[in-house]
């Protein structure tokens, strides 16, 4: 009884080990995949980071504001830096925003419902440059948009699928629905 007990344990552990080979080599093939994915930026010599600045210290949006532009200013005079930004998420690592938005030139399949845009990101002056992010069509983000109103660029999947083949240079959106300004 003692040899059958002790086969089924070496058998069972056998199983368990290619199991956990199996499972490993799944898991290095899933890294390798995920690594061949175009991630929509240049990842090469891109350095990034996260801040969570706490509540207590940094109280009003301002306060926030000033705290990364005082740290993009010492991150750029650090040897070697060739740009900075900062955003509010690096793709594809962001939170679903699923903001109804009302699209300046296009009409909904049903009446009086609004598009949903999963994606809003709030960036600096620079991010594109910084990730290696091409524009497509139009401008990219200048200092003179920082004092004026909300200043949108789009990725090509939307202004494709709102503006079926027409630019969207000039267009508006109006995220949050009709009580948010354009």
């Amino acid at each position: 009884a003692r040899n059958h007990t002790r086969r089924l344990l070496v058998v069972a552990e056998v199983a368990l080990a290619v199991m956990l080979v199996i499972g490993a080599g799944l898991m290095l093939r899933s890294f390798w995949n995920l690594m061949q994915v175009d991630a929509g930026f240049s990842r090469e010599q891109l350095v990034t980071f996260g801040i969570n600045l706490p509540q207590a210290a940094y109280p009003k949006p301002e306060s926030r504001v000033q705290f990364v532009t005082r740290l993009l200013a010492r991150l750029r005079e650090t040897a070697g830096v060739q740009s900075v930004a900062a955003l509010a998420g690096l793709p594809p690592k962001r939170q679903v925003d699923a903001n109804d938005t009302d699209i300046e030139g296009y009409t909904a399949p049903e009446k009086g419902r609004f598009e949903n845009v999963d994606y809003y990101q709030a960036v600096t002056v620079g991010s594109l440059e910084a990730l290696g992010v091409p524009v497509v069509d139009g401008r990219s983000f200048e200092p003179t948009d920082e004092s004026g109103g909300p200043v949108v660029l789009v990725n090509q999947t939307m202004a494709r699928t709102f503006w079926k083949g027409e630019s969207p240079i000039g267009r508006r959106v109006r995220p949050g629905g009709p009580d948010t300004p354009w």
